[in-house]
């Protein structure tokens, strides 16, 4: 179905039609309650007992603002900072209104025609703000968007100016919904409620343009006000239109309607983002019914004995009137009778013929009262009645003489205490539904907190600094209902008595648990933080004890924090030490280290020592050895030379002579003296370039380490020892 104007305006008739007896019966109790006269000259007597109950009953249902109490879900630091924040923003905006106002008039329509009705508006300040920035001139010939130009300064420059829409500030406030200004779907119970509407919004056709446009100079204004005035009455006509703004939860849109008008004035797509829509709490009824949730005025349920009760103060006041000192008495006599009839205090009255009068009796028998004493007996009936009457229309409420402030000093103390408990038991359901109420709206205000305040926002207005973590969390439904609770005390008086005796009741427990708990404490200070957790649990069982929660809770967090100190020194003594010896033995072992290696480099010198003398000694052993060679080479050499020069003489002189020659005998080697056999063996590469080289002497081979210049040539080598 197509859900346009047409559609909403069906839906706030088919609500009247729904609603319509119990519209009436709350026009006559508020009629009532005003004590409004509908004929100037009536001058009967009336018991404003409505009046009486309501009063009574206010002060005992909103006697104080109520006070946010927002607390974390878990222990953790972020829920703490969020609930503190959360809680500070609720307490700051119920100061800059007046929020009692806002409760009394949501109790009266809760007292009166039985239902209360309170929404939730959000009011950003808005201000138009300008950017400019310095452009090259290419960018003033550009067409732009309104609110942005580009303008040549004298200078010869050109600025780019955009206009924009800053949120300077921001508030979250509570209304108060007039009963006859309030409609929702016609449905049995409240989860069902897809629409609701408030129609308070009555404007002028200058107020409906300003607000909606030029468009709409065509409402219909079928309201008026009228000045009390005798001349020219039409000339003090304001004529308005009542304009309902319609919360569809099913289409999750707000349309603004006039009745007889097809158009929408407005249509938003969910302004707030609440989580269940509607910018109000569920409305509290004063008598709930199983079957429908169509209210009840409590006045009903007892406005019978209430006219009956209107009926007796009405004969009581004829009564009273009737009953007054007159009669009759001899004309002969009138000019006595008025002399005395008229003295003051402490006169006599003389009389002429004063025997006369004796004689007939004196003045007793001279004056014939009116009879009253009948009426006075029907007048304290009367008054017995209105009293039995009065005590019935308590009883049916819940009101007990404790409350109004009555009581029988025979009674028992005892007994004034019972009667106060039954009074307030009858009354605790509606002091429940109340708190609820009230608690649900606090709940919407912080839910459009988290939803819109800016983060600056909430920062100045808490002192509280904003994390992204927390702005995070309070911006989601899910997140946020998991980490913090909101609630409200209650916005009834305390009864001094009970607090007391509760107060009591809770240092009793409290001081028999630190009695039994602190020697253990003293021996073993470990064991304070399961007591605390235990006296922690004990809190919670009195309601009283809320706020020494908050202090067990911070004694045990300090504890815990002094303990993890003393074991963070604790254990940093310990680590210090083992540092210590840690240090300790790395020196010993570095010591060790130092000594092993001198050790090792004593070692390594006189190795080197010895070996650098065995290779001198074996050096010097080879050049003797060389030397040695060298020498028996060099006298074999010249042996053989003699030899050879020996046989060419004398083979020449054998040649001369024809002679053979001579043998000649072999030179003879000493005997301590051993003939060296060397063998000087060379390697070569594929390009025929000599690459290595061993020396083999008396069958022992060692290597030739080969000398180059810088061409790469032989100059020499070593032989490896």
């Amino acid at each position: 179905m197509k859900r346009d104007a047409k559609f909403y305006q069906r839906q706030l008739e088919l609500a009247d039609k729904e609603e319509r007896k119990y519209r009436e019966r709350a026009k006559k109790v508020i009629k009532r309650y005003r004590d409004d006269q509908s004929d100037e000259t009536d001058t009967a007597s009336r018991f404003n007992i409505l009046w009486a109950n309501t009063q009574t009953q206010l002060p005992a249902l909103y006697s104080a603002r109520p006070k946010p109490n927002v607390r974390r879900r878990w222990r953790e630091p972020v829920g703490k900072e969020i609930a503190q924040a959360v809680e500070r923003a609720l307490e700051f905006s119920m100061d800059t209104y007046n929020f009692d106002r806002v409760g009394e008039a949501c109790i009266l329509d809760f007292l009166l025609p039985g239902r209360m009705v309170c929404r939730v508006r959000y009011h950003p300040v808005l201000k138009q703000r300008f950017a400019e920035t310095e452009v090259p001139a290419e960018m003033a010939e550009l067409e732009y968007p309104d609110g942005e130009s580009v303008e040549e300064q004298d200078d010869g420059t050109f600025l780019h100016r955009r206009q924009f829409t800053e949120k300077v500030h921001e508030e979250v406030r509570a209304y108060h919904v007039p009963w006859k200004h309030y409609r929702q779907t016609p449905v049995d119970v409240w989860d069902d409620v897809w629409w609701v509407a408030f129609g308070d919004n009555f404007l002028t056709k200058e107020e409906i343009i300003e607000q909606f446009g030029d468009e709409f100079d065509d409402v219909p204004l079928i309201h008026s006000d009228t000045d009390n005035t005798e001349q020219n009455p039409d000339e003090n006509e304001i004529k308005r239109a009542q304009v309902w703004e319609v919360w569809d939860k099913e289409a999750k849109k707000v349309v603004a309607i006039v009745q007889g008008y097809d158009k929408f004035l407005m249509q938003q797509d969910d302004p707030l983002r609440l989580q269940n829509f509607f910018p109000m709490p569920e409305p509290a009824v004063m008598i709930e019914s199983p079957d429908t949730i169509i209210p009840i005025p409590e006045y009903t349920m007892y406005q019978y004995q209430a006219e009956e009760l209107n009926q007796v103060t009405e004969r009581i006041y004829r009564l009273t009137k009737a009953m007054k000192a007159k009669g009759f008495y001899p004309g002969e006599d009138a000019k006595v009778i008025n002399n005395l009839a008229q003295a003051d205090d402490n006169i006599l009255v003389p009389v002429d013929n004063y025997a006369m009068m004796a004689d007939k009796g004196g003045l007793r028998n001279m004056i014939d009262w009116f009879p009253i004493r009948d009426i006075a007996e029907v007048w304290q009936r009367l008054i017995v009645r209105r009293e039995d009457l009065t005590q019935q229309i308590f009883e049916l409420i819940g009101v007990s003489d404790i409350q109004r402030g009555a009581s029988d000093p025979r009674e028992t103390r005892g007994a004034q205490e019972l009667k106060a408990n039954f009074g307030s038991r009858r009354l605790l359901p509606k002091k429940q539904r109340v708190e609820r109420f009230f608690r649900d709206v606090l709940r919407i205000k912080s839910e459009i907190i988290a939803e819109h305040y800016s983060p600056q926002t909430i920062q100045a207005m808490t002192q509280t600094e904003m994390t992204p973590e927390m702005g995070a969390i309070m911006r989601n439904d899910a997140l946020r209902s998991f980490t913090i609770d909101v609630e409200t005390d209650s916005t009834v008086a305390a009864d001094e008595q009970m607090e007391k005796r509760g107060v009591a009741e809770f240092m009793a427990a409290l001081s028999s648990v630190q009695q039994s708990s602190l020697p253990i404490a003293q021996q073993n200070p470990a064991a304070v933080v399961p007591i605390g957790k235990m006296a922690l649990w004990l809190s919670r069982k009195f309601r009283i004890a809320r706020d020494v929660e908050d202090e067990i809770e911070e004694f045990l967090e300090s504890f815990r924090n002094v303990q993890n100190n003393q074991n963070a020194e604790a254990e940093e003594e310990r680590a210090k030490a083992q540092a210590e010896r840690d240090k300790e033995m790395a020196m010993l072992q570095l010591r060790k280290q130092v000594a092993e290696a001198e050790t090792a480099l004593k070692e390594r010198e006189m190795q080197a020592d010895q070996a650098r003398e065995d290779r001198e000694t074996a050096a010097e052993q080879r050049r003797k050895d060389i030397e040695t060679q060298a020498d028996i080479n060099r006298k074999d050499a010249e042996a053989q030379a003699k030899i050879r020069r020996e046989n060419a003489l004398a083979q020449a002189k054998v040649e001369r002579e024809g002679e053979q020659p001579p043998e000649m005998p072999k030179p003879e080697i000493p005997d301590n003296v051993t003939p060296i056999r060397k063998n000087f063996n060379v390697t070569r590469d594929a390009d025929g370039k000599i690459s290595g080289a061993t020396l083999t002497e008396n069958g022992v081979t060692r290597k030739v380490i080969l000398n180059r210049d810088s061409e790469g040539n032989v100059t020499g080598g070593d032989v490896v020892a």
